[in-house]
């Protein structure tokens, strides 16, 4: 006979960190924040981002140690270690953390490197902990995430084209928007200013080969276009898109973003469109929710032009333009009829803010404890 857990008495929840530092680190942060703040839920964390970066730096180390004076002929019987190794290893102490923690729930968030075999574990192990898993790379990634939202109780996912096929792996799945933080995502910052550059035109993101086409077939002559993020790799010094790259190589802090943004003529926010990675990645052209950024910008009270999806105009209505992907001259046309019209930008970023208003991490956290509440245990699972 199924239960659920009691409403009485705080809620357990162990959240595991995306394990990158980029945007899954955002909703990471945003997420543990909104858990603190309530009475119901006693939270804690599990740091995987520092985890994997301290055990492939073991993994390295004990390498060139087990090298070291040894013939040729032994240095091949030494594995070498490989990223499957040093995320396992990151993730052996999670078992511990929620005894540690005596949890009800554990929440990952993304799961891009929690190891599937974790997975199976706590499906297998687990007599009390329910499994929550938020997805942060929905629908870009849906065949690998539905493998591990099939171990989970509860999951989540940040685009609502893509309930229907998880919820055949998962029944529970439900679509969670993503959201902006408090203290961060806001039109006045805490940022040094004197710091950060105020360009016409700003993109922080990853470089996927659609967004490459669209900023490569656009003329930015006498524009002042910045690039930050994941450029680097996917870009050779000869592409003419390299000028605008800034910081080359730099993680970008996300307090240093937000900055960027609320200094910016214009707010750059390219949809995602690659299904996995790497120029010949099938594209999705579906998709219909707004990723983080789009919340972060107008949260900011920044002005920001997109390409089009549904939820662009359910939420902002006609105050954020978009371009037309198809249309090799749209982008460009769209960017210099709004970089002359300071005063529509102005009028336009100035009721951005109360658009997302609602749109907080503590809005989604309380869509999520009654759900979770109302997850029923597996059989064997104590109450």
């Amino acid at each position: 006979m199924s239960t659920t857990i009691p409403a009485a008495g705080p809620m357990r929840v162990l959240v595991v960190h995306p394990g990158a530092a980029s945007s899954t680190a955002d909703v990471h942060q945003g997420l543990v924040d909104a858990l603190q703040r309530r009475r119901d839920v006693e939270v804690a964390e599990y740091a995987l981002g520092g985890r994997l970066v301290m055990q492939g730096e073991f993994l390295t180390m004990m390498y060139r140690r087990a090298l070291a004076g040894k013939s040729k002929a032994e240095r091949k019987l030494v594995p070498v270690p490989s990223p499957d190794d040093t995320v396992k290893r990151a993730c052996r102490d999670l078992f511990h953390a929620l005894w540690a923690h005596q949890a009800d729930w554990l929440v990952i968030v993304s799961g891009m490197y929690v190891h599937p075999d974790t997975f199976a574990a706590l499906r297998w192990l687990s007599t009390r902990v329910r499994v929550g898993l938020l997805l942060t790379e929905s629908p870009y990634d849906d065949d690998r995430q539905a493998n591990v939202a099939a171990l989970t109780d509860l999951t989540w996912t940040n685009e609502r084209t893509s309930v229907g096929g998880l919820r055949l792996v998962q029944p529970r799945t439900t679509y969670l928007p993503h959201a902006w933080q408090l203290g961060r995502h806001e039109p006045r910052g805490t940022w040094d200013q004197t710091y950060v550059p105020a360009h016409d035109v700003v993109f922080v993101g990853t470089g996927f080969p659609e967004r490459i086409e669209w900023l490569t077939r656009t003329n930015w002559s006498g524009i002042d276009l910045a690039l930050y993020g994941n450029w680097r790799e996917v870009l050779p010094r000869t592409h003419p898109l390299w000028r605008y790259v800034k910081r080359r190589g730099e993680p970008i802090p996300n307090g240093f973003a937000a900055e960027l943004y609320r200094s910016a003529a214009i707010g750059l926010n390219l949809f995602r469109q690659s299904m996995g990675w790497g120029p010949d990645a099938r594209r999705c052209v579906t998709a219909e929710s707004l990723n983080p950024r789009a919340y972060e910008l107008a949260a900011c009270g920044a002005f920001q032009i997109c390409d089009h999806r549904p939820e662009v105009a359910e939420v902002f209505g006609d105050l954020v333009p978009t371009f037309d992907p198809g249309n090799p001259r749209s982008l460009g046309q769209v960017v210099r009829r709004w970089l002359k019209d300071a005063a529509g930008r102005q009028a336009a970023a100035a009721q951005l803010p109360a658009r997302v208003a609602a749109h907080t991490w503590d809005a989604r956290v309380a869509q999520m404890i009654p759900e979770m509440r109302a997850t029923p245990a597996r059989a064997g699972m104590a109450a």
